[in-house]
């Protein structure tokens, strides 16, 4: 989410120290923004441009900043535009494993593993077409009263745009004969259609002195929310049942599915006979913010020849609060006539909502991808028929429910350590308590098979943990 071009360093810690925050495992890094350096003013922009073949599509890249310090005030600003346009081929296989019919007919008795083979259970061509658009922005302000005290005022916003069209044609494989002939597949051709939206926005507010005998004060408070939206998913699903088809390896590593007799062939070729399966709307919401305030005293020290050091101690306090809330709708069915509202609608098929979507050439082995549904077509026909649409009560209400979820993680910490330098030698201890305050309530949601009622019930955790956290280093 966060552009390179925004990005003065990252510092990067192996090992924590005890003034640092415990909930890393493997160490932490600090992103730093870039800020003014001297009275020149620093003006740096750039131009890219890109061409992705498979897709056949253009890429963008822009980026500006100015930085600049006008006496004890310091100013920089930066921005950065990001678009790709790109794609992907994909081919993709599920197995299981059991019997073949063959071997049951021919009266084959084994058992155990002698009466199991891998055996193909879904066949899927798919077709990715993605775009991720990515904006930047960020102001770093400061005031140098002069070399020993500075206040600064940070702020960046990110926006990402992710949006995604998967075509996928998919063979659902069933009633083995052999290892290579099945009866009775379903062919599934759906697509998925989806804008996911993240945002960041950053403020920090803060201050660094030297106060008494080269010590160092330093302090922060800042606010951040984080949000992921996906306002407008879709999944839509055709499908044509009870064709026998056949899987040509004559190349093991391009499987290709044929249709054992010329019926199926024209079963599989009849887009009128693709049934509508299952429609799914949804919108989901995410957010994510954090409270901020820390404050660090640094006292050094000198006890002659080579050695020295400092006594370090502060505090922080964090409050983060979370959730997540998504609204679905799932639809199984389809009613040309409603007696309730008296009406008719036209007939709902693979040709209703067909789109011109074409690939010929998918993955360059001349695997074919055609006649599938068009994500627009299938949403304006929702918006005219909606009352056409059977609902799917228990899906609907397990999607809507079983992922929303509020959360609430207050930190608060204070430590101490030593740092103590001998030569070469550095030898550094100290200690860190903090305690965390946790509430969580989320639902769940199912359907009770003895009676059909929709139900769902809250859990909510609410706990406290403390931790001690000593640590020696050399």
């Amino acid at each position: 989410v966060i552009a390179a071009d925004q990005i003065e360093f990252i510092e990067v810690t192996k090992v924590l120290t005890p003034d640092m925050d415990a909930d890393g495992i493997a160490g932490n890094v600090n992103i730093i923004t870039k800020s003014a350096q001297d009275s020149i003013p620093r003006i740096n922009a750039s131009m890219a441009g890109g061409y992705n073949k498979l897709m056949g599509t253009l890429n963008q890249q822009l980026q500006f900043s100015y930085g600049q310090r006008l006496g004890k005030f310091g100013i920089h600003f930066s921005g950065s535009y990001y678009n790709n346009n790109q794609g992907s081929h994909n081919m993709e296989y599920d197995y299981s494993r059991g019997p073949t019919l063959s071997q049951a007919q021919s009266g084959d008795t084994a058992i155990g593993a002698e009466n199991f083979h891998i055996l193909y259970e879904d066949i899927e061509l798919r077709h990715y077409t993605l775009n991720r658009n990515r904006i930047g922005l960020s102001a770093n302000l400061d005031y140098r009263f002069n070399s020993r005290n500075t206040l600064y005022f940070r702020t960046m916003f990110n926006q990402f745009r992710d949006t995604e069209t998967r075509q996928r044609l998919r063979h659902a494989l069933s009633d083995a004969n052999t290892l290579l002939d099945y009866r009775e597949t379903n062919l599934h051709r759906d697509v998925r259609s989806r804008l996911e939206l993240q945002k960041i926005a950053t403020f920090n507010l803060g201050g660094e002195h030297q106060v008494f005998l080269g010590s160092t004060l330093d302090y922060e408070v800042s606010y951040s929310m984080a949000t992921e939206d996906i306002p407008n998913y879709l999944f839509a699903d055709f499908d044509q049942r009870g064709i026998d088809v056949h899987i040509n390896k004559e190349d093991p590593v391009w499987p290709r599915v044929e249709y054992i007799d010329a019926q199926d062939s024209l079963d599989a070729a009849n887009l009128a006979s693709y049934d509508f399966d299952e429609l799914t709307l949804r919108s989901s919401q995410v957010r994510d913010i954090n409270k901020t305030a820390r404050i660090n005293l640094s006292i050094p020290y000198i006890l002659g020849g080579n050695q020295g050091g400092y006594l370090k101690f502060g505090g922080k306090v964090r409050f983060k609060d979370k959730e997540r809330n998504n609204q679905a709708q799932v639809y199984n069915n389809f009613y040309e006539n409603v007696a309730l509202y008296s009406q008719t609608a036209p007939p709902l098929n693979l040709t209703t909502v067909m789109g011109d979507f074409e690939q010929l050439d998918l993955l360059g082995q001349g695997y074919e991808l055609t006649n599938m549904v068009d994500p627009d077509k299938m949403r304006d026909f929702f918006e005219e028929h909606p009352q056409h649409f059977k609902y799917d009560e228990q899906d609907t209400w397990e999607d809507t429910y079983q992922e929303d979820y509020t959360a609430r993680e207050d930190v608060y910490a204070a430590y101490v350590m030593v740092r103590h330098d001998i030569g070469r030698l550095m030898l550094m201890g100290g200690i860190r308590y903090e305690q965390t305050d946790l509430v969580y309530t989320a639902q769940d949601a199912w359907t009770d098979y003895n009676d059909g009622i929709l139900k769902k019930s809250q859990k909510t955790d609410k706990r406290t943990k403390i931790f001690w956290l000593p640590q020696f280093q050399m």
